[in-house]
Parts: structure tokens; sequence; C-alpha cells
């Protein structure tokens, strides 16, 4: 009896033993899945919040710069930053066109004051896939002669020079100086034609020394468009203000003006917004990219060898005729028709309107633009069609913005 009773109070406490261990191992499990929840599930939450709150934040970020978009008034320089899509039916008859045509560049058309279109089209560079945007900078080309012309009519009103000035003041040895005035200089009037071209690189000095040698005057008083009246005019600046041509057009135009996008030449291989240019060929491609010409853009001195913006140059031209860079006589003097001659200071000149155009390496730049900056039309293009240039189409775009023939 005394055995039984010993055997059942071990079995007894063998069971007691085992329901404590599993009882503990019950509570620790149960510890452990509380920590766990705790600790991990936490963390994860934590996770999943704070992944939440960055695609909110991201969201909210797109969602803010589409609500952002810049307002296309055309009387503040910062919303040219940006594309903007065919605002009319006006607009999308220009795009249309300009797809037709397969232009490669931008186009600018500014109407009462808005812009309605601003957009790139092609390659800036081909090679790169890199797509034209209204951040691309082109060689504006012969265009740079207005700017060239607003640095002598700053002379002009500083007392440094005069435009019945005779050549002669400053350069005695050029052919029939004496009866030859700045004035005629820029109306292209002068009979001046250059007899050769510089084969090296020059600086300021020697190209002008060069250009005086090379020089003749035929037909005094006749209109004939010859870029070394702009040559020796950048070398009438430098004489007069005592620094380059460079230094004139960074400290009174680029920087006065706060043009972000306007480059000097040795700037413009730099700047990552460069454009290459392209011979336009069939079958229509980029097949046939133009080489930098160092030397030929080292002798356009005054005349052509500026990139811009189609926004910069809008810009440029909207502060000239608001009379923030010349004063009211000069702009007169500049914007007044002759009755002869279209020409003056780089510009075509017509009763309510202006027109200014360039080529050079492949590059073709056309501006047409009311006189009071409220209409204008603007095409860049980095492939040039030859014989088949875009002056037509800017000028039917800019018709397109009257109800009335404009001429």
């Amino acid at each position: 009896m005394a055995r039984y009773q010993y055997r059942h109070r071990k079995r007894k406490q063998s069971w007691q033993k085992r329901f404590l261990i599993f009882l503990s191992l019950l509570v620790i499990g149960g510890i452990s899945k509380t920590l766990y929840d705790v600790l991990f599930n936490k963390t994860v939450n934590n996770s999943i919040t704070h992944s939440a709150v960055l695609h909110l934040s991201n969201t909210e970020k797109e969602a803010n710069k589409l609500q952002k978009k810049l307002p296309t008034t055309a009387d503040d320089y910062s919303h040219f930053n940006q594309t903007v899509q065919p605002a009319n039916n006006t607009a999308k008859t220009m795009e249309l066109q300009l797809k037709q045509e397969d232009f490669s560049g931008v186009a600018l058309v500014i109407r009462d004051n808005h812009i309605i279109l601003q957009k790139g089209y092609g390659y800036a560079n081909y090679a790169e896939k890199k797509k034209n945007n209204p951040y691309s900078v082109f060689q504006i080309a012969s265009i740079q002669k207005s700017l060239t012309t607003s640095l002598i009519m700053k002379a002009v009103h500083n007392g440094l020079l005069s435009l019945d000035d005779p050549l002669s003041r400053f350069y005695p040895k050029v052919p029939n100086s004496d009866h030859i005035t700045l004035h005629q200089m820029l109306t292209m009037t002068s009979g001046l034609r250059n007899t050769g071209l510089p084969k090296k690189l020059l600086n300021d000095d020697q190209l002008i020394a060069f250009a005086v040698s090379n020089i003749k005057c035929s037909k005094h008083g006749k209109w004939h468009y010859e870029a070394i009246n702009y040559t020796l005019l950048a070398g009438i600046l430098e004489k007069v203000t005592q620094k380059s041509y460079n230094q004139l057009v960074n400290e009174e135009l680029i920087q006065a003006l706060n043009l972000k996008n306007t480059y000097l030449y040795k700037d413009f291989l730099m700047t990552p917004h460069q454009t290459k240019s392209y011979l336009y060929k069939k079958p229509v491609n980029y097949s046939y990219p133009s080489a930098m010409d160092p030397i030929g853009f080292n002798r356009e001195l005054g005349t052509g060898n500026i990139g811009m913006t189609t926004g910069d140059l809008y810009w440029y031209f909207y502060q000239l005729i608001h009379g923030n860079l010349i004063d009211q006589n000069a702009k007169q003097e500049l914007f007044n028709p002759l009755e002869k001659n279209k020409y003056t200071g780089g510009i075509y000149n017509y009763k309510n309107y202006f027109h200014s155009r360039g080529v050079e390496n492949n590059y073709e730049s056309e501006i047409y633009m009311s006189k009071d900056g409220k209409n204008a039309v603007i095409l860049f293009s980095n492939r040039y069609r030859s014989g088949n240039t875009y002056k037509d189409l800017s000028k039917n775009f800019f018709q397109m913005l009257y109800p009335s023939p404009i001429d």
C-alpha cells in the first residue's frame, strides 16, 4: 500500500512538472508574440506609413508643379521658361504647318501680349537624342546687328559718338571714309564692300586691321547688304569705350537685361543647351551635321556670332521697344522706316512692325514683331533648308495674328 502511494505521488509530481513546463512555454510564447507584434509590426507599420507619406508627398509635388504652371503673359521674363502647347486654333494651325514642313527648332508665337505657342520640334542634337525645347540655344546670325546697333545708340546717348560722324574719324585709311557716316553704315548705304576674308583666328584688333586692309567703296549712298559695316562699328565701339566688344555685350546687354540664355560664341560652345546645326537634305533626317567653324564665327565680330533662345531674343526686342535700352529719340531714329530703304540697324522696318533674320552655318533665325511688342513670331531652326527658308512661313504666321493684311 505504501509502495502504491509512493508511485502515485511520484506520477502526480511528474505530471505537475510537465504541466508547469507546458504552462511556462505558453507564457513565454505569448510574451514573445507580444514582443514580436510590438517591435516588428510597429516597424512595418511605421515603414508603410513612411512610404505612404513619401508617395503622398511626391504626388503633392507633382500636383503642385501642375498647379504652379507659369502664366503666359509676355511681359514677364520668367514666363518664357516653359513649354506652351498651342493655346487656340490659330496656334494649332501653326503647329500643324510646322510638322508638315518637318521643322526642326523652336517656335515662339505671341498674340495680344500672351504666349500662344512656345515649343521645340525635332532634335537639338540627333546623335545624343536630345530634343529641342524652349531652353535650346541657337546662333542668331545677322540678327546680332541689332544688338550692335543698340550699343552704338548707347554710345551716342553718352556723348561718345554722333551718327553724323565720318568714318574717317576712326579709320581714315578706308576708301571714301571722309564721306561715309555712321548712319550710312547702320543703314547699309555706305557703299563699303569687303575684298577678302581671314583664313585664321584673329583677335579683335587684328580682325579690324584685316578689314581695313581688305575693303573698297562702290556705289556710295546705294543700299547693299554688307557685314563689314558692322565689323567696323564694333571696332569703333571698342575705340570710344576702351572696352572689348564682348565686354560691352556682356555688361550693357546680357547683364543689364538679365538675359540668362544669351551667349557669346565661346560660351555658346560650352552651354549644355547648345544646338547642333544640320543641312536639310533628302531623305529628310539629321544625316548632314555641320561642323563648327571657329574661323568663320571669329570673323563675325559684331555681325553674327551670338547664341540665344527664342525667349531671350523676344525679351531683348521687348526692352528695346519699351525704351529700356535706348532713349526715345534713339528709338525713333531706329524704328523710323526710310523712304527708299527699309533696313536700319539690323532690322527691316515697316509701318507697324519690323522683321529681322539671319543665316549662319545652317542655323536660321526669323523674327516678325509688332512695334508695340504685343504680337510676335520667332522661328529658330537648326536645320537650314537652302532655297526654301522659313522667312515666308514666319511671315504667314505673323499675318495670321491680324484680321487684315499687315503690309
